[in-house]
């Protein structure tokens, strides 16, 4: 039988690859658009259009079918329509903004805006993750701050947030911690994962810093291409090399990623002992994948988190200092600002709005 975590891994290779033959064929064709702002947001609509199956499918469809949410569409639209409406709202402004530096400044006005979108966005992820899932995040309780101290954490950085997705893993914001508020009722679950987190802080910068170059290169290969970044139809020829140039770090940095997840995970071990981190790296697992092992060719290519299984046989072997931690699901995530079409079409998140800005992890 089809599983939960195949069923959604085909409809991410789907999804990914049909931007990836939209892309292909844009550069092929090089339609003769013109346009400026305006035009540019009607595009924006036909993105979101063009996204909304496969969106309805990994959002609605499948978690209903395997019982990962319960019947009832109305919930997951009005979501799933207010993260849509945010996202497009990132895209046009930041593609007017391109436009209008392109028309005042020239190629190198364009790449600053593109550049600034995507360092911006590493500063507005805990608002723009609020508006798009309507979430609260408030400070940890007094056991949870106990706990944070514990890990050597600072208990005034640390926050919860409560969303439906048994999937959201939080991370990161800059000095500021976001948790999923289940992990706050499960000890062994928050103590492994805050000395985790303790142990990645500087590596989520490693990360970051790569997925940002990332999209800079990316764009620097759209103005090779000869994109005209004046126009909105530029723009879209821009978006094509850009989703390539993506979807080529989906084929490669998973590499790093997960490398980053076993250096984490044996340090953790390291300080709390292997049977306890491995008891919570399963337990986590089922939320997620719910997936103990796959073949070394599919998570080579397409997973960034190792199965439970390979991550549990790798915590006693040396693994280093943690390189660039998230890279993969950052560049993603990033993809954003830099106007790639696949941040929202991966099998970890298409069409589940409480892990577009934080992509699932470990």
């Amino acid at each position: 039988a089809l599983t939960w975590a195949r069923a959604r891994l085909r409809l991410g290779q789907a999804n990914v690859g049909f931007w990836v033959l939209v892309a292909v064929g844009v550069l092929a064709v090089r339609p003769a658009l013109g346009g400026g702002a305006l035009a540019w947001a009607g595009l924006v609509g036909l993105y979101a259009l063009l996204q909304a199956p496969f969106d309805v499918v990994g959002g609605y469809v499948l978690p209903v079918r395997y019982r990962r949410r319960a019947p009832g569409v109305g919930a997951w639209l009005a979501g799933w329509l207010r993260g849509v409406a945010v996202h497009g709202a990132v895209l046009a402004i930041v593609g007017a903004a391109v436009i209008a530096a392109a028309r005042a400044g020239g190629t190198a006005g364009a790449l600053a805006v593109v550049v600034g979108a995507t360092l911006a966005l590493t500063r507005l992820r805990r608002g723009l993750f609020r508006v798009v899932t309507g979430a609260s995040v408030r400070p940890a309780d007094a056991s949870l701050r106990e706990a944070a101290a514990r890990a050597g954490l600072d208990p005034d950085r640390v926050r919860v947030a409560a969303v439906a997705d048994r999937g959201f893993r939080g991370g990161w914001d800059g000095d500021v911690l976001v948790l999923p508020e289940a992990w706050a009722g499960a000890p062994e679950v928050r103590d492994v994962q805050l000395v985790r987190r303790r142990i990645a802080k500087p590596a989520v910068a490693r990360g970051t810093c790569a997925a940002v170059a990332w999209h800079a290169v990316g764009w620097a290969l759209a103005v090779a291409a000869g994109a005209d970044l004046a126009t909105a139809g530029g723009l879209v020829v821009a978006g094509a090399v850009v989703t390539l140039w993506s979807f080529a770090g989906l084929l490669t940095l998973p590499t790093w990623s997960r490398r980053a997840v076993h250096a984490v995970d044996a340090l953790a071990a390291q300080a709390l002992g292997a049977d306890v981190v491995a008891r919570v790296v399963r337990r986590l697992d089922r939320d997620q994948e719910d997936e103990d092992a796959r073949p070394a060719w599919v998570g080579r290519v397409f997973h960034p988190v190792p199965t439970p299984s390979e991550r549990v046989a790798a915590l006693s072997e040396p693994h280093g200092t943690p390189g660039a931690y998230r890279v993969t699901r950052q560049m993603l995530w990033l993809g954003w600002g830099a106007l790639s079409w696949l941040p929202r079409a991966v099998h970890c998140n298409v069409g589940r709005p409480d892990v577009w800005v934080w992509l699932p992890g470990e």
